[in-house]
């Protein structure tokens, strides 16, 4: 083990556990500008951050072309300046505490469907290690709570390490992603499933998801993110 990964990670947990004992004694703050929450205020943003926020309004920006395998996708916000600021800290700068708001909004959003089963996009155990947690991990453990679904971190690993992809287009990181994935079957055999992320950018790491969630007999596969670049 890497000595440095274990001092970063020590500081994480110090930070994360004093960051919740504070939160005991002082007032709620929004995420975004900082300010006292009233407590009417649930979600972790003040009123005007939550108007401020880019709202995905399909009439004017249309959904994305979906991949063959997804069968439906949906998402809040629209990835621009208000809301990148957020999710950068979020994945980051080792502030999942945000993942309770984030998750606060995406329930609204999920599709209606028959039992669902809610799984995150999984990061591999290196990504894992460097950063501490999956973001789409504890936003689908959150979401799976407030709407009391069924959901699993172990359905669907990522079992190849792979390079950061910004930049690349759609066929390459497809390509990238081909043979990255594992599924237990036994978990998602029948199953309709609504596939948790933090961003859709291109729609390809759900491709490959899906994909691989439908030929281990998954019956549906629902893509659920916080927001959506649109191409």
């Amino acid at each position: 083990m890497n000595i440095k990964h274990i001092k970063s990670n020590h500081f994480n947990f110090v930070k994360r556990t004093g960051a919740s004992l504070l939160s005991l004694i002082l007032p709620a703050t929004c995420i975004e500008c900082e300010d006292i929450l009233h407590h009417t205020q649930s979600l972790g943003l003040c009123n005007s951050c939550w108007k401020s926020l880019p709202w995905w309004d399909k009439s004017i920006q249309i959904e994305p072309e979906l991949p063959v395998y997804v069968d439906s996708f949906n998402a809040p916000l629209l990835y621009e300046e208000e809301i990148q600021k957020l999710v950068t800290m979020f994945k980051f700068y080792d502030t999942p505490e945000y993942a309770d708001t984030f998750a606060r909004i995406m329930q609204h959003y999920l599709p209606t469907i028959e039992n669902p089963l809610i799984i995150p996009v999984p990061i591999h155990r290196l990504r894992l290690w460097n950063r501490g947690f999956n973001q789409a991990d504890l936003l689908a453990d959150k979401i799976a709570k407030y709407t009391a679904n069924s959901f699993t971190r172990t359905a669907l690993l990522r079992i190849k390490h792979t390079p950061k992809q910004t930049g690349s287009n759609k066929q390459k990181r497809r390509k990238i992603l081909k043979t990255a994935f594992w599924v237990d079957t036994n978990k998602v055999k029948n199953k309709n499933i609504i596939l948790i992320d933090d961003v859709w950018t291109t729609g390809s790491t759900a491709h490959v998801c899906a994909k691989t969630l439908k030929k281990a007999g998954a019956s549906s596969v629902h893509v659920v993110t916080l927001c959506y670049t649109p191409i």
